[in-house]
């Protein structure tokens, strides 16, 4: 390689670096702040405690429901589009070799310990004290990874529910006079992002009040389309035991495949202060 073409390389590789460091870097840094977060379990129709009733016609009484979340991230930027919008407008690419397809904005917060939270407590479980800095939260992220892959805030029995999984759920569900008992876990496929859920609108402006920020888990939206016929025989009978007489959602089976949509689904998710 001549002199010349060395010369052009090291210019190309350092505007190449200028590029990345305007494009993907941290922004302008504002003012520093620090506020308590939380998640809870909710449906629609009251707390998770209470039965409620799928779109498959199924009604649905929980006996235990609990996942293990984190970390989780806060940005300033608004919400990626739906999938529609994102199949009939053309939408810019952002290049960032760091993480994002599109521009996220400032880091406004962030926990980055993985917390165990009951599903049906009556009230928030505090998932830690964000660190990160004042603005306008329009959007947040949530990662489900396995136990143990993340380092954890909760202690070894807040663990045990989950049997090493991510997710975990229990109860019956009933349906013209058919009662199933169910019992399942879920570890979400690693596979690309697949364990993180991103661009889930918010709208929270973090401005150093007293308060907390919630993360509202709809756990009805997440169980919206089981269709538990599908996880017993035409005899009624379970096709995988899960002890003690309930039937296990079956990897295989199209409840499954529904509760691993739905806990994927950003509509699952939302964000709310508390003074």
């Amino acid at each position: 390689m001549s002199t010349r073409q060395r010369k052009i390389k090291s210019r190309s590789l350092l505007m190449l670096m200028a590029l990345m460091a305007f494009g993907c870097g941290d922004k302008t840094a504002g003012e520093a702040l620090n506020f308590d977060t939380a998640a809870l379990g909710v449906t629609e129709s009251g707390t998770p405690n209470q039965a409620f009733t799928n779109s498959k016609g199924w009604r649905i009484t929980l006996e235990s429901a609990s996942l293990a979340v984190g970390p989780v991230y806060y940005y300033s930027s608004e919400a990626q589009a739906g999938l529609l919008d994102r199949l009939f407008t053309i939408k810019s690419a952002y290049a960032c070799p760091a993480h994002a397809q599109y521009d996220k904005g400032m880091v406004l917060g962030e926990i980055r310990q993985q917390v165990v939270v009951d599903l049906l407590a009556e009230s928030p479980t505090p998932t830690g004290v964000s660190e990160g800095e004042k603005g306008h939260c329009q959007m947040f992220e949530l990662h489900f990874h396995p136990p143990g892959e993340i380092p954890a805030a909760s202690n070894d029995a807040a663990f045990e529910p989950l049997d090493g999984h991510s997710f975990a759920i229990s109860g019956v569900a009933e349906k013209d006079g058919v009662e199933i008992p169910f019992s399942s876990y879920m570890i979400i496929p690693d596979e690309s992002t697949m364990r993180i859920v991103e661009s889930i609108p918010a709208d929270l402006v973090l401005d150093g009040r007293s308060g907390l920020a919630v993360t509202r888990i709809h756990i009805d939206r997440q169980l919206a389309n089981l269709d538990f016929a599908s996880i017993t025989d035409e005899s009624g009978a379970c096709l995988e035991e899960a002890g003690e007489g309930a039937c296990l959602i079956g990897e295989d089976s199209q409840a499954h495949l529904a509760w691993l949509y739905g806990v994927r689904s950003r509509e699952c998710y939302s964000l709310e202060w508390r003074e």
